[in-house]
């Protein structure tokens, strides 16, 4: 069983790198906009230039038949960002290219004909808006780089980022990392792992290397099998109190609770009461004009802190939800799934409490891939959670 995991790795660069670090973001953020743009006129009926509808190879099989839209936004790229190397725009012309031809999100709802729409078509009849991209995003093609370690300190080197820089290199940051993380560099350098391609982007921690990192294990008896529900409501006593999730195992009568729902509540409680006593001291009009700087600053702090615990709850759930299906050799988790009626009736909606379920449900699928667990949806459906209550 595969899974895929995103390393991500802090640069710790010079002023002169930072500088073409930003240099370089420009000119793929400019050339991302350029070819949303190009295609969004040729679509409303601008023609073609003559390298999106000549072909250069005549021959048979290609008499009559158009370019590719990934390779038109190539030229479109080209011809707007020349200083832009050949390797990022074809990566940048393929990554817009499958973004445009994505399905819109399924809580959009569906057509009439009951398939669900692509972005691109979203776009072109109005009902969805034309992508635009401000982040500071450079990709990176695992064959035109290179991850070498000197003295325990790791570099990363990018060839021909633009026409005229030969390179792009900047070292990371070892203070740190964790043994398993030096582990998986190791690997990725040697050729012992598939060094994928991966992407350096501006964040609020500074630039950053994200590079996704490919998982194989041993799978399980899929035979055997365990069932997580989500709890119904919140009761006055015993352990299901302040335990959101609920994990059915073979051969044990009583389910085993995971998540720390009380700590949730008493931290998101706090944070609550912190923002509103910001708010209540510049009730006045005190923090008007210049001074608002302030208050949102504040506000914005208690609000990161709150998604970070939210962050840190989910994963120890996923960790003693994996860990108990390893535990009992459990080979296949059916996880039950609520729907959007079901929600309101949970846990986490009695306790008036936040919860990310599609983000729960792809990193306990990634986190169970990893231990060799097969995760299994159903989904769980109103009328299941009534009966049930």
């Amino acid at each position: 069983m595969k899974s895929i995991t995103v390393l991500k790795l802090k640069l710790d660069i010079s002023d002169d790198v930072r500088q073409q670090l930003e240099s370089v973001a420009s000119h793929c953020r400019h050339a991302r906009n350029a070819a949303v743009e190009d295609w969004l006129l040729r679509m409303r009926g601008k023609p073609e230039t003559a390298k999106q509808s000549t072909r250069l190879c005549k021959h048979a099989k290609h008499e009559g038949k158009p370019k590719s839209e990934s390779t038109k936004l190539y030229h479109a790229i080209t011809a707007a960002v020349p200083e832009l190397g050949t390797t990022n725009a074809s990566m940048l012309a393929s990554a817009i290219s499958s973004h445009l031809s994505a399905k819109v999100d399924w809580r959009r709802g569906k057509s009439p004909d009951g398939t669900t729409p692509k972005r691109k078509d979203a776009i072109l009849a109005y009902e969805d808006r034309v992508p635009f991209f401000t982040g500071d995003c450079i990709p990176v093609r695992s064959k035109d780089s290179t991850l070498a370690v000197s003295d325990g300190q790791w570099s990363l080197t990018v060839r021909r980022p633009l026409r005229d820089l030969d390179y792009l290199a900047g070292d990371i940051a070892s203070r740190g990392l964790s043994p398993g993380i030096k582990k998986i560099l190791a690997a990725v350098a040697t050729g012992e792992r598939k060094f994928a391609d991966s992407q350096i982007l501006l964040t609020s921690k500074g630039w950053m290397w994200h590079l996704p990192v490919q998982f194989e294990a041993d799978q399980l008896d899929a035979t055997t099998e365990a069932h997580l529900w989500p709890v119904i409501g919140a009761e006055k006593n015993g352990r299901q109190a302040d335990r959101p999730f609920a994990i059915h195992l073979p051969n044990q009568q009583r389910p085993w609770y995971a998540g720390d729902g009380r700590y949730l509540l008493a931290q998101t409680q706090r944070l609550i009461g912190l923002k509103k006593q910001i708010g209540w001291r510049y009730r006045q009009r005190m923090g008007a004009g210049h001074g608002r700087q302030k208050i949102d600053a504040a506000v914005r702090r208690r609000s990161k802190q709150l998604d970070n615990i939210r962050a840190e709850v989910r994963r120890r759930a996923i960790a003693d939800i994996v860990s108990q299906c390893v535990r009992a050799k459990c080979g296949k988790l059916v996880y039950h799934e609520p729907t959007n009626p079901a929600k309101d009736r949970l846990w986490f909606a009695a306790m008036q409490l936040d919860w990310d379920w599609t983000r729960f449900g792809v990193d306990l699928k990634n986190a169970a891939a990893r231990k060799g667990v097969e995760v299994v949806i159903q989904k769980l459906k109103i009328k299941e959670v009534i009966n049930a209550a």
